[in-house]
């Protein structure tokens, strides 16, 4: 019947949604940024829980944490965002 998401899936939703969120709530208009940063982390770098993970993320890209963790750098030739 119906497929899964993947980890990745589920972890681009939580983030575009979040980011989305605080746009309306900042009036601001970085959803799509962020979105793309996401979209450049690899699969395999996502931790277990997506959910938990998206929550990590959204709060570097806002400041709230002083640098990246080491799962939201991409590795080897892939291009990387920056705010």
């Amino acid at each position: 019947m119906g497929e899964h998401m993947t980890k990745k899936e589920q972890f681009l939703a939580f983030v575009f949604f979040g980011a989305l969120a605080e746009d309306l709530r900042s009036d601001t208009a970085n959803a799509q940024l962020i979105a793309q940063m996401a979209v450049e982390i690899p699969e395999g770098n996502i931790p277990q829980c997506p959910a938990n993970a998206a929550k990590v993320f959204l709060a570097y890209c806002s400041g709230r944490t002083e640098r990246p963790f080491r799962w939201m750098l991409a590795h080897g030739g892939e291009q990387q965002v920056s705010l």
